[in-house]
């Protein structure tokens, strides 16, 4: 298999049945799930404003998400760490030191600026930590104020720094972030990328090439999945 035949299973393997095994690559199932438990379409994205569709086919129970779900928003921001871990552009410098691959990811394919990236950073850090609204990184405390919305900012700074004392949280103290905007930003990552891919106009990050990248994420099972 060639790199650009691996990049291409990596993008686009999405519970594709071969032989009586199911096979899928991280990133697409990642995808899957995080739409699932976000109110979206799981094969495009698409979001399910009006809340009565299911977010799985037409035969499988109906499940429904929502755009403001931290779960949902979880899934999506893994799917950041896995396309930092794996992917430049050829167009851009190579980010060295200890960045972490989320952050990478965020410079890479997004214009965001390095606050908006903080900010991103330490609300996953409270999310997969322990699943709270609190952080304190880089000499930040955030206490989050967590919403959904079309077109308020992805994050927004609070007025006022928050000292780390939960015995002042206050509205000016808190730290904005919107979960459908975050949400949107990975769905266009993950169109920008096939893009790039489709023009090879990517690198693999991974120090195994895309021999590594078929072998760390590319998954088979024998159970079909919807």
């Amino acid at each position: 298999m060639t790199e650009q035949e691996a990049i291409k299973a990596h993008l686009t393997t999405n519970y594709v049945s071969q032989n009586g095994m199911t096979f899928f690559s991280g990133l697409c199932g990642g995808l899957k799930d995080a739409r699932k438990m976000s109110g979206r379409n799981m094969d495009t994205g698409e979001k399910f404003l009006d809340n009565t569709k299911c977010s799985n086919d037409e035969n499988g129970p109906c499940f429904k998400g929502h755009l403001g779900s931290w779960l949902g928003t979880m899934g999506y921001m893994a799917l950041l760490d896995q396309i930092g871990k794996c992917y430049k552009p050829k167009n851009q410098s190579t980010i060295t030191g200890n960045a972490s691959a989320i952050k990478k990811c965020l410079k890479y394919f997004t214009t965001l600026s390095n606050d908006e990236i903080n900010i991103i950073y330490a609300l996953r850090n409270a999310f997969f930590h322990d699943y709270s609204i609190y952080n304190k990184y880089n000499g930040n405390n955030n206490f989050f104020l967590l919403g959904h919305h079309a077109t308020e900012p992805i994050v927004k700074a609070p007025t006022e720094n928050w000292d780390g004392d939960y015995n002042n949280i206050k509205p000016e103290s808190q730290t904005w972030a919107n979960l459908e905007a975050i949400g949107d930003l990975v769905e266009k990552i993950y169109k920008d990328l096939q893009k790039l891919a489709a023009t090879n106009q990517i690198d693999i990050e991974l120090v195994g090439g895309h021999e590594e990248l078929i072998k760390r994420y590319i998954f088979v099972t024998g159970i079909k999945v919807k």
